[in-house]
């Protein structure tokens, strides 16, 4: 596990140019802390803002961390080692995404039959991905493509994250499904440490909420009638 610490400095255009400064090992804010420590305090004073990104997304960390032993190709798993609050867990996968993968994995082989790395995917020096730099090329393609031109905030990788997990909540509650008791369910797959962090994405969408407190207003007409 290792921590990447990169400079996110805009230009003088308010452009901002990820640059990749190191990797150290561990991955924890005390990581992050000690590396700037062992700087200076004449590297220090340069910095005026200093944030440790969560690394997570599955993640887009998760996915980055996958080695090729942690998939189970014949029960469709994945094996997500040590995640947030360091526990690990087993997320099932669609056969449409095991598909994607697969095809992955052979195009991959075929270029890098040697891989000097147990890593799942691996970037064009036949190493691990970065996320820094996994990030930076997906706000590549999405403006290359012009996915949310015009919004007031461009998209993200982690945003998948989000949306998967908005989409499923609004499927459960238009089919009737009982969300409260599926909650832990979602909670789990997204590595959350309990139900309470997986309620804000109850928020995260109008449509989303309206239908929870539409929900509950049924409820209590229930109990009142």
């Amino acid at each position: 596990m290792v921590t990447g610490i990169v400079d996110h400095t805009r230009d003088d255009h308010g452009v901002v140019h990820a640059r990749l400064l190191d990797l150290v090992p561990g991955r924890s804010g005390k990581a992050y802390a000690d590396w700037l420590k062992d700087r200076g305090p004449g590297f220090t004073a340069g910095i005026k803002t200093a944030a440790l990104d969560p690394f997570r997304g599955c993640a887009n960390g998760e996915a980055i961390t996958l080695d090729r032993s942690d998939i189970d190709w014949s029960e469709s798993l994945l094996l997500i080692r040590e995640s947030k609050f360091g526990k690990s867990r087993l997320v099932p996968l669609h056969s449409t995404a095991m598909q994607a993968l697969s095809a992955y994995a052979q195009l991959r082989d075929e270029l890098e039959p040697r891989p000097e790395e147990q890593s799942f995917f691996v970037s064009q020096t036949h190493r691990r991905l970065c996320c820094a730099v996994v990030c930076q090329t997906f706000r590549q393609l999405v403006d290359a493509a012009g996915v949310g031109h015009g919004a007031p905030s461009a998209p993200r990788l982690h945003d998948l994250r989000h949306t998967f997990a908005v989409r499923t909540l609004l499927s459960w509650y238009r089919t009737g499904e009982d969300v409260e008791a599926k909650l832990p369910w979602l909670s789990t797959y997204l590595g959350h440490r309990e139900p309470a962090s997986t309620y804000w994405y109850l928020s995260a969408a109008p449509e989303l909420l309206a239908l929870a407190a539409a929900r509950q207003i049924t409820r209590w007409t229930a109990v009142r009638s």
